[in-house]
């Protein structure tokens, strides 16, 4: 939205939409109609769209007329659809014929849905009741008749879609994207679709035509044609060969698009090497385009940047254990390149990106990459960046290899370290490959831990360079003795900045000050480099030449390029004030004067002519250059802005800002910023006129960005003048021009907090109640970082803030406010404390229009401690029916609110009685990718009981969901992680609901078994199912993983639960450490000899001691050790008569988490007989006991798995469900489940 419309809507709320967008609606609807005429093909389509919003317009510019504005938001919305019918109609048009081909039922969709939107527009008008605008429908349909019959025509006499394939290059590309439409869409596979008949016709007429089209037979599973693919406008990074894009693929997947400049084997080649490679550390590929003009990849998006920008970002603070870690991520995917026969060939910082969930580094850029097992595929592409490339590639123009690699990695770890390129000392290339073919390496502190691997990772022989796995076990090592930081200073910048003059309509070069440098350098596209400009040499021959020309009377254009061309100061302010000189050369000199260096014109006394063509120039563009010239002079130079003034400069400045055209006061008001910035007595003028303030502010509402930043500092100077905001009138303008600059940039709001602007704010709000409004407004504007939101936080602030929720004038502002002070955590208790929740609902129930923004104040609020309020302001109630009506609407808040209030009982409670599973399990079934996270989030806050597990697990889809997400592809690894915690912790109340997984979800869970970041997740769902044994036969027959768990046993963090999961499945242990030669021996003997009296006597005395002891004495742990060393001394201790003091321990609430580990044990180790004999009342019922208390959820939730464990062995399911849970809390789904689990 412009300024302009933003200051009507200070005034009267809504009304600078319709200001604002009328006037664009005209100029959209010319670009339209022009557009239709152009069309080929769906005129008919596309002209019918454009008749049905000529009329809305009609209708519109009527109401205007009438004085009866139509609502705000209609007209943004209109403004919105003209806006993308206009953008879609111009992307077609760009659109070769196979394209237009290919995307005909796209078409015809889109066009349906162009209509549908005209017709929401015209029942919020009122004009639903005019048939001729209503009854398009029967139209469409023989519009889309009259498409069908012309395009079938079309295709049948073959002239266009040879005209597609022009050469050989043009058939291949049209082939294989015909012929990826007949194998991989799905409207292919319906006859009635006359796409789909179109599509065949035309391959088979293309085939029938061309022969021995290379690489048309099959397509590459990876191929993702074009028109699947819309790309951001600019790209957001270049390389040698290629663009990176943004773009979004199929209309979903946000993805980076990297454009090749041209085709051929290399990029055909990187995409099939590409493709298969599949590691955590390489960035995902997607698919991509070898064909066309353009060839393009997909991969994901690295919202973390290039590692060396990232490093650069963080210089002199960034965690070493970090740095370490992206050095590993690393190293770990090139030794999985080359354990799959791939070599980079490329690797350097600025190709290796991060992410940022987790934070974590991937190689990019596989341009140079070859396989070592296809020396074929040998890339043209080599490397340029030759800091980075072996010696044995320069001298001896050796292929990459690994050590070339790991020559490359030492120079990265390098670079990470000195943030500076290496041999960043020298600039000429040939320097660097001499030193590099010598052996020299770049020197790094001795003192660094990194000293001594550069050598070794650098050394000149390729066969003495270290190994891979032995640089990671070395960084790991590191790692673990690590110091907080790495100390890398910031290289500061050794060339000068300054600022560059505003550009109008008029064309004037940048004014670049550069001081000139001892030496030239040549400027390179290494990242951190940078060089100095060559400093001009100007002969003094060719002074004295130009000088020559100067005497003469008149003075040509070509006397005008030779002056301009020699950057004489005294010579072109010569010409520019004698009288004879044209308005057109004049205009020519003044720009010649704006890239010079600004003293130099007050130097040779131009100063007032200056001012004087400012005041009183010839032409428009005369005063306007003038102006910009003067704003150069005073910029940073107090003595000139003192000239300036007391040459009457600030009079002058202020006649142009008043009556100035648009380029001349945008000029006038960068020039009166500085001259402000610099002298206090020109201060003092702008204030003394009366006008001022007012034709300041009346520029920052409508100007740009760079004018409300030239207009800063008079703001500033205005806004501590506080002797001017003695009267309302005053006061308003002030507050209007601070919002204004507030609003526009958080760097400006920043500055005006700083400068004490926030006092005089809340003492205006007391002096002045009717402006209370725009003094929240203004208020929340500023509130955009911590200082400021503490700032404003400050005497009882808050306070009156809520109470300014309740006046239906100023509640928006408040509210607005409220959300932005709640974004600092120190203050969000003391809000809630004081009736923020209970306010904020209050208005949101009687003016819903606010509901989003409550919903985002309402989730800030949610993370205090006291999480009552929710309940019994009916926050929570408010919440879930906001999830069951909004549509079309981002609902991230209101799931946020409700996965912070769950936590607190009062708010799980009510968010089960209001019926929040089915919703939630609703909602997760129709989300995206890429708004599911937070609704995993709640999920995973909910199931924390077997009872809210069974709510969610009512329905089949859920658990058919949560594996959906885990398995696709597309989906973030945030979102795989999430949905990997969601199924295990619902698993671990009640595993048998992965039967409505096909397969019972192993077939994804086995292969992530192998991945580290699914690792740990996956492992647990697995322990959950051994629990129960219908799963046995699939854990080890139909999905057999006991493979994957031994290997993993070799890992200590995983091998107590792999030998667990293993135990359960009778499987042999592997057990990854060797035990002792005593204890072999006797575990070997205490199998092979008959049970002895010692024995017996050994298990009755551990009973004996149980029984005889107080509670939390070490008995227990000694018959807990007992049967970890020797399982089969369960038998035997339960014969002993352990089980009578093991039931009274379990109800001692000091002995009974370790009795619990005790029954656990035995129920594992236990032969079938004597595992029934646990399945005793006097054992059963203290367990039952404890799964009825929530005092301690982890003896709890023990205490339920074995209490339904047992109650499996004696047939007693349906007694203890019915003992644990209330009638209420169960399903008969999850009922029959527990009491059936065959």
């Amino acid at each position: 939205m412009s300024a302009l419309a933003i200051v009507a809507n200070l005034i009267v709320p809504g009304a600078g939409l319709a200001i604002h967008y009328l006037p664009q609606i005209a100029t959209f609807l010319a670009g339209i109609n022009g557009r239709c005429g152009q069309l080929s093909q769906n005129q008919a389509h596309f002209g019918r769209v454009r008749d049905r919003l000529h009329e809305i317009f009609t209708q519109l510019s009527t109401m205007e007329a009438r004085g009866q504005l139509p609502s705000p938001v209609v007209v943004k919305r209109f403004r919105e659809l003209l806006e993308d019918f206009d953008t879609y109609l111009a992307h077609y048009l760009r659109c070769n014929f196979v394209t237009r081909l290919l995307t005909q039922d796209h078409v015809a969709t889109k066009i349906a849905v162009y209509h549908n939107e005209v017709d929401s527009l015209l029942k919020l008008l009122d004009l639903a009741h005019i048939a001729q605008m209503t009854d398009w429908r029967l139209q469409y349909d023989a519009d889309q008749r009259e498409e069908v019959a012309r395009w079938t025509d079309l295709v049948a006499t073959n002239k266009l879609v040879l005209e597609a394939c022009s050469d050989a290059s043009a058939q291949r590309e049209t082939m294989l994207r015909l012929l990826h439409a007949l194998q991989h869409d799905k409207h292919t596979q319906s006859s009635s679709s006359f796409q789909a008949k179109l599509v065949k016709q035309a391959f088979h007429t293309l085939q029938r035509l061309s022969k021995d089209v290379r690489g048309t037979s099959s397509v590459p599973l990876w191929f993702v044609p074009p028109e699947d693919v819309a790309l951001s406008p600019q790209p957001f990074a270049r390389g040698a060969t290629s663009d990176v894009f943004l773009g979004v693929w199929r209309q979903r997947t946000k993805v980076v698009v990297k454009v090749y400049r041209a085709g051929g084997d290399d990029v055909e080649n990187e995409l099939h090497l590409w493709a298969s490679l599949r590691h955590p550390n390489l960035v995902a590929f997607y698919g991509g385009c070898h064909v066309g003009a353009k060839p393009f990849a997909l991969c994901e998006e690295a919202p973390g940047g290039a590692l060396d920008d990232y490093l650069m970002r963080h210089a002199g603070a960034v965690d070493e254990t970090q740095l370490l870690g992206f050095l590993l991520d690393i190293a770990i995917a090139l030794e999985y390149m080359h354990g799959n026969g791939v070599v980079h060939g490329d690797l350097k910082c600025n190709n290796v990106l991060l992410t940022l969930s987790p934070l974590r580094a991937q190689l990019s850029d596989f341009g140079c990459a070859v396989h070592n097992a296809h020396p074929h595929t040998m890339p043209t592409r080599v490397s340029a960046a030759i800091r980075w490339v072996a010696p044995e590639c320069l001298v001896h123009a050796a292929p990459p290899s690994r050590a070339s690699d790991v020559y490359a990695l030492g120079m990265v770890l390098l670079e990470a370290v000195t943030l500076d390129i290496p041999f960043s000392d020298v600039d000429d290339d040939e320097m660097v490959r001499g030193r590099i073919a010598r052996g020299e390496l770049p020197t790094l502190d001795e003192t660094s831990p990194y000293a001594v691997l550069v050598p070794r990772l650098c050394a000149l022989s390729p066969d003495d360079r270290l190994d891979l796995s032995a640089f990671i076990r070395e960084c790991e090592a590191l790692r673990d003795g690590a110091p907080k930081t790495v100390s890398c200073p910031r290289p500061e910048p050794s060339w000068p900045t300054t600022e560059l003059p505003l550009l109008s309509t008029t064309t004037v070069p940048l004014a670049i000050d550069v001081a000139p440098a001892a030496t030239t350098t040549s400027l390179k596209e290494y990242g951190y480099g940078i060089a100095a400009d060559k400093p001009r040499d100007i002969k003094a021959a060719k002074k004295a030449k130009h000088a020559r020309r100067v005497s003469t009377r008149r003075l040509s254009i070509s006397d005008v390029d030779a002056i301009v061309a020699s950057q004489d100061v005294a010579s072109l302010l010569q010409w520019l004030q004698r009288p004879t000189t044209s308005d057109l050369i004049k205009e020519k000199l003044l720009t010649a004067l704006m890239p010079l260096a600004p003293a130099s014109v007050a130097e040779h006394g131009g100063l007032e002519l200056v001012l004087a063509l400012a005041a009183k120039g010839s032409t428009p563009t005369i005063k306007e250059l003038s102006t910009a010239l003067l704003g150069l002079v005073v910029h940073r130079n107090a003595g000139l802005a003192a000239t300036v003034r007391a040459q009457g400069g600030v009079a002058i400045l202020l006649k142009i800002l008043r009556q100035g055209t648009y380029g001349q006061r945008a000029f006038a008001l960068r020039a009166l910023a500085h001259l402000t910035s610099m002298d206090d007595d020109a201060i003092g003028q702008v204030l003394d006129d009366a006008t001022s303030v007012t034709t300041v502010l009346d520029m920052l509402r409508v100007g740009g960005d760079r004018q409300r930043q030239d207009a800063l500092v008079v703001a500033f100077v205005v806004t501590q003048t506080r002797i001017h905001a003695k009267t309302p009138e005053m006061t308003s303008l002030l507050v209007q021009s601070l919002g204004l600059l507030a609003f526009a940039s958080d760097a400006y709001a920043t500055r005006i907090a700083d400068a004490g602007a926030i006092p005089l704010l809340w003492k205006a709000y007391s002096a002045w109640p009717h402006l209370g409004n725009v003094v929240l407004q203004t208020l929340a504007n500023l509130a955009t970082t911590d200082a400021s939101r503490r700032q404003i936080a400050r005497h009882h602030s808050i306070q009156h803030t809520i109470d300014a929720v309740l006046d239906p004038v100023s509640m928006t502002s408040a509210m607005h406010l409220l959300h932005n002070l709640s974004l600092e955590p120190s203050v969000i208790e003391y809000m809630v404390s004081l009736g923020a929740v209970n306010v904020t609902m209050t208005a949101l129930l009687k003016h819903s229009e606010l509901a989003m923004l409550g919903a985002k104040l309402l989730a800030q609020l949610s993370m205090a401690s006291a999480r009552d309020p929710l309940v019994s302001s009916g926050a929570v109630a408010w919440t879930l029916e906001q999830l069951r009506t909004q549509r079309d609407v981002d609902v991230t808040p209101l799931w946020i609110c409700l996965s912070n209030a769950v936590v607190a009982p009062s708010c799980l409670d009510a968010w089960v009685r209001l019926g929040g599973a089915p919703l939630l399990i609703k909602r997760l079934e129709k989300a995206s990718v890429d708004h599911v996270a937070p609704i995993l989030q709640l999920v995973l806050r909910v199931a924390t009981s077997l009872e809210t597990v069974l709510l969610l697990v009512q329905h089949d889809t859920a658990l058919y969901t949560l594996m959906n997400f885990v398995e696709a592809s597309s989906s973030p690894l945030e979102v795989q992680l999430l949905a990997l915690g969601c199924v295990a912790q619902i698993t671990y109340f009640e595993p048998t609901v992965l039967r409505a997984v096909k397969g019972s979800g192993l077939g994804i869970l086995a292969p992530l078994l192998k991945t580290s970041p699914h690792q740990a997740l996956a492992l647990r769902i697995v322990d959950h199912m051994t629990y129960c044994p219908t799963f046995h036969n699939l854990l080890t027959v139909e999905f057999p993983i006991v493979a994957t768990l031994q290997k993993l046993t070799r890992n200590p963090a995983l091998h107590p639960t792999c030998d667990a999961i293993l135990t359960r499945l009778d499987v042999p242990l592997a057990s990854s450490h060797k035990p002792s030669l005593l204890k072999a021996f006797t575990s070997k003997w205490r199998k092979a000899k008959p049970a002895s009296n010692q024995d017996s006597d050994d298990e009755h005395r551990l009973v004996r001691a149980l029984l005889q002891e107080r509670p939390r004495g070490p008995a227990l742990d000694r018959i807990y050790d007992a049967i970890a060393i020797d399982g089969q001394r369960s038998d035997a201790l339960i014969d002993a008569g352990l089980l009578v003091p093991l039931a009274q321990r379990l109800h001692s609430k000091r002995d009974r988490s370790r009795a619990l580990d005790v029954v656990r044990r035995l129920l594992d180790d236990a032969s079938e007989a004597h595992q029934k004999a646990i399945a005793v009342d006097m054992i059963i019922k203290p367990l039952i006991a404890m799964a009825k208390e929530h005092d301690r959820p982890d003896d709890r939730d023990n205490a339920i798995q074995l209490a339904l464990a047992l109650a499996t062995l004696c047939n007693m399911q349906t007694q203890v469900v019915d003992a644990i849970l209330p009638h209420d809390a169960r399903s008969s789904i999850a009922h029959s489940l527990l009491t059936h689990p065959s």
